[in-house]
């Protein structure tokens, strides 16, 4: 065995060296410094020369599940670190509570098979500087105090967490996993672990492998944006470079095993649902970061190309067989690639056959010259692309790409010269060539194969003998070669054909104009039309010189004259209508060719069409949209199509459903009735459109024009639509007063709570950013007392808003285990009942600083004042916000926001709904 992979590696070395006539070490881009200490740790960073720029940190620890011995014990420790540490006794997550940081943002981490990675993203004038930040990396490396009170708590987080994530998906890749990457630690060690060996993991255990794996010489870290580098060096010198030199621990396993011989498994859920055969090969690659393994990787990038095409055709002679045929190449490990074939099918012997024979016809008919020929052109155009791309990558983007480098056991090169001798390499490149890779990796001795089966099904797997007869059967045949799906690579898309539509003015009427008043201060100019409508437009500039426009009315679904399942099918036919003497899709077709087309969106109380457009389209843009309102027919057979859809989704909510339903204040029928859809007539649909099209518009412009541009091309189309008022929009509301309700509704041991409230407060755009300020503060005042404190989960969503019928909202869930809920639900209540006091524990002055930084970024995207445009003339009916807007972060402190949290809570209305197991529920559904 050890033989043949041998002569493997020299095969691809010899082919490699016919193709490439020169030869040279890869070295790392010089805009890349890297280095050792003399402990054995590295590091690799890019320097920004741009001092907006903050800087990025990730800490790579060659530390898996792969190394796991008790199941989950690296995922363990990477929550442990965030406990107890030498740099906070608490907990760190206090720690950066106090800095104005948050878990997930600017401090994240993650654990993978091989290895775990720290991230630290800073902003501009963070609470840390560079140094202070690479000391935090170093106390979570080495300063982790591994407590036995922290990890009774922590134990429970990860339970929870591990709650979440079961399912049928997880299952069956899982059961895949233990057939492709058999003879491995890779498939009896998830990420996440087992929970026997979590329940039974004790402290010793988590500090003998932070002892072991968390050492100099098993550490990268990586780091980009602006940073100077002898303060970079000097930094790690002093914290990584302290740490006392130690054994690197062996880890031979984590290159995938190979061995000769025919693996068979079978893939099979009780609840799975699909039924398909898979044949695969595995084979050693070159290591990367030389230019054997460099030349090797783009054989592969051109194969993976080629053959997927090819291999989707075959499907067509199998069209009673399979429902489709693919093939995928994957590198699940450093140095090993899989190649595998798959068959959707029902018989499985059939399919067997089927894979087998695409495999051999692949072996046979190979890559054709034409068509490396079409792909090597696109291959080309794709390199110089790239050459225009990459010397404009921003900070994040090296470090994504130092850190791929690092964990792949790669270098990541000066693009000049990569792409100099990738452009040779593709020249010289052969189909022969190729075809003797493809014929490699097709003859690997090292295969597997699995039927995936659904569940309730029997099926016998096939013996190794029954696998070697087909191969020799299919061996055989003299096949055909296949010509791929999809066009030649390379060639160009067939052009559309051009539409020429000029939809005219005829409905044009002279724009009459009650007001028109301009806001010297604050460059906007408001209009008032007899009709009703409004024009309000903000002399700003924008991007590219476009115009921005949006034009919103209260034509929303959730009004008192209409049912919501009418309005929104009348939303829905009206956007699909077709126009005058062109259908709906040449219309759409020719704004998308001018390039200026309306976006539709419809909410519960608002119809919102938005645009962006060159200023010279103006009226063109302002005659498409007079089209929309004016010139919209439904067909006579629109009706039953209308109707068949709606009878999908038709359903017969049960006592359960409703009983949901009035809990969260929902439409107790959110679809129509059988009844309501036989006895819906054209007339009806039409005049349902009719009264969403007939609401008076207020349209929003941003952009450098004149008002009287706007006066020419705009007013008048305006103007020549009949409005009448009529439509009054809605928010559901939650019931009168405090309710529970639990439920039996899942197959797992796990119950999902959702909280939801309400409180009476005036709206302003104001007093809405404000209430959103206290989110994050919340959210964390919450996930530290029921996840840090109890353990009870995992994540937790809180969301609380300000909304414009004077109603604020609050919305909470999680998911725990049910015997957890009746703590959880009173930790969130007794939470919200001491907001003031968690509020007194927060950094204003970092508070407000990031809300500077966040608006001097919003306020960059156009999009932004456009719609802080509206809101302001929806509650002053003038520009006052765009003013107050801009000191809003002054009003960020103590005092303002306990004003709020005074005026909101307690909240008046509040809905608890508990979603069980169903085998825990005992008692029939009732409210408690």
């Amino acid at each position: 065995m050890a033989v043949f992979f041998a002569r493997f590696l020299a095969l691809a070395s010899f082919i490699f060296f016919q193709s490439v006539a020169y030869s040279q070490s890869i070295q790392w881009d010089p805009k890349v410094v890297e280095g050792e200490l003399d402990n054995g740790f590295r590091y690799a960073f890019y320097s920004s020369s741009n001092p907006q720029e903050p800087f990025n940190l990730r800490l790579i620890v060659n530390a898996g599940s792969v190394d796991d011995e008790m199941r989950g014990m690296a995922h363990i420790v990477e929550h442990m670190v965030f406990r107890a540490n030498r740099a906070h006794d608490k907990d760190m997550h206090r720690l950066f509570d106090q800095l104005g940081w948050k878990t997930g943002t600017q401090v994240n981490a993650l654990t993978r098979q091989t290895e775990t990675q720290y991230m630290v993203r800073t902003r501009p004038n963070d609470a840390l500087d560079l140094t202070q930040s690479i000391q935090l990396v170093n106390d979570l490396a080495f300063g982790a105090k591994m407590l036995e009170a922290d990890w009774n708590i922590e134990r429970e987080v990860i339970l929870e967490e591990m709650r979440r994530g079961d399912g049928v998906a997880k299952r069956v890749n899982t059961a895949k996993k233990v057939v492709v990457r058999n003879g491995s630690r890779y498939i009896d060690r998830p990420t996440i672990g087992w929970k026997q060996d979590i329940r039974a993991t004790t402290v010793e255990q988590i500090r003998d492998f932070y002892s072991t794996y968390y050492v100099p010489g098993n550490m990268t870290l990586v780091a980009s944006g602006y940073i100077e580098r002898d303060s970079f060096i000097d930094a790690v010198e002093q914290t990584f470079g302290k740490e006392k030199t130690s054994p690197v621990p062996e880890r031979d396993y984590v290159k995938l095993p190979l061995k000769a011989g025919l693996v068979i498994g079978k893939v099979q859920d009780p609840m799975g649902t699909t039924s398909a055969v898979t044949y695969g090969f595995r084979s050693p690659m070159l290591p990367k970061g030389n230019f054997e393994g460099e030349y090797q990787q783009l054989q592969n990038y051109f194969l993976r190309k080629l053959v997927k095409s090819q291999v989707r055709a075959s499907k067509a002679l199998y069209t009673a067989d399979a429902s489709s045929v693919h093939i995928t190449l994957s590198e699940p490990t450093n140095e090993r690639l899989i190649v595998a074939l798959s068959a959707k099918v029902s018989d499985h012997p059939k399919g067997l056959e089927i894979v087998l024979r695409e495999i051999e016809r692949l072996k046979q008919t190979g890559i054709s010259d034409s068509e490396l020929a079409a792909l090597k052109a696109k291959a080309v155009e794709s390199v110089q692309r790239n050459r225009e791309v990459i010397p404009h990558r921003d900070f994040a983007k090296w470090e994504d790409k130092i850190t791929a480098a690092v964990v792949q056991g790669a270098i990541e090169e000066d693009y000049s010269i990569k792409s100099q001798r990738t452009l040779k390499w593709i020249d010289e490149m052969t189909a022969e060539s190729l075809n003797q890779r493809l014929v490699e990796i097709l003859s690997a001795p090292d295969q597997f194969l699995f039927y995936q089966i659904p569940g309730g099904v029997e099926q016998a797997l096939p013996t190794q003998q029954q696998v070697a007869q087909v191969q020799q059967q299919v061996s055989q045949e003299k096949l055909a070669r296949l010509a791929p799906v999809k066009a030649t690579f390379g060639s160009k898309k067939p052009q559309k054909e051009t539409i020429v539509l000029k939809p005219s003015d005829k409905s044009l009427a002279s724009a009459r104009v009650l007001s028109k008043h301009r806001h010297l201060g604050d460059d906007v100019t408001e209009w008032r039309l007899a009709n009703g409508d409004r024009v309000v437009w903000l002399d700003r500039e924008t991007d590219g010189n476009a115009l921005y426009l949006k034009a919103l009315s209260t034509a929303g679904y959730y009004n008192h004259q209409q049912q919501p399942w009418l309005s929104q099918t009348a939303y829905q036919i009206w956007q699909q209508a077709d126009y005058g003497t062109f259908n709906n899709q040449q219309f759409n077709q020719w704004q998308q060719q001018e390039k200026m087309q309306w976006q539709w969106a419809q909410t519960g109380s608002s119809l919102d069409l938005s645009a962006r457009i060159a200023p010279e389209k103006l009226r063109n843009l302002m005659n498409n949209y007079l089209v929309m309102q004016q010139e919209w027919q439904l067909q006579a057979d629109a009706l039953s199509d209308v109707k068949q859809s709606l009878h999908s989704l038709v359903e017969t909510p049960d006592e359960q459903a409703l009983a949901r339903r009035a809990l969260l204040g929902q439409p107790t029928h959110a679809v129509p009735t059988v009844e309501q859809i036989e006895q819906l007539t054209l007339e009806e649909l039409t005049q349902t459109i009719r009264e969403l099209q007939q609401q008076p518009v207020s349209l929003f412009i941003v952009g450098k024009t004149s008002a009287k541009q706007i006066e020419n091309n705009v007013l008048p189309f305006m103007a020549s639509n009949p409005r009448q008022l009529g439509l009054q929009t809605y928010k559901p509301r939650l019931p009168e007063g405090a309710h529970t309700l639990a439920q039996p509704m899942y197959d797992d041991h796990k119950s999902t709570v959702t909280i939801k409230g309400e409180s009476s407060m005036t709206w302003s755009p104001e007093s809405s950013f404000l209430v959103s300020t206290l989110n994050p503060m919340i959210q964390k005042a919450l996930k530290n007392k029921l996840r840090h404190e109890l353990g009870g989960v995992y994540s937790l969503r809180f969301e609380m808003t300000l909304d414009k019928d004077n109603t604020v909202r609050t919305n909470m869930s999680f998911t725990t285990a049910p015997e957890k809920v009746d703590m959880l639900v009173a930790a969130y209540q007794d939470v919200m009942s001491q907001l003031s006091s968690h509020l007194l524990e927060e950094n204003y002055p970092r508070t407000q600083e990031d809300i500077r930084f966040a608006e001097q970024l919003r306020l960059q995207d156009t999009n932004t004042w456009l719609r802080r445009l509206s809101l302001s003339y929806e509650k002053y009916q003038a520009p006052d916000y765009l003013r107050s807007m801009k000191t809003l972060d002054q009003r960020v402190t103590a005092d303002e926001l306990d004003g709020f949290i005074q005026h909101i809570f307690p909240l008046s209305k509040q809905a608890v709904l508990i979603g069980q197991p169903k085998a825990a529920a005992d008692q029939p559904t009732q409210e408690l």
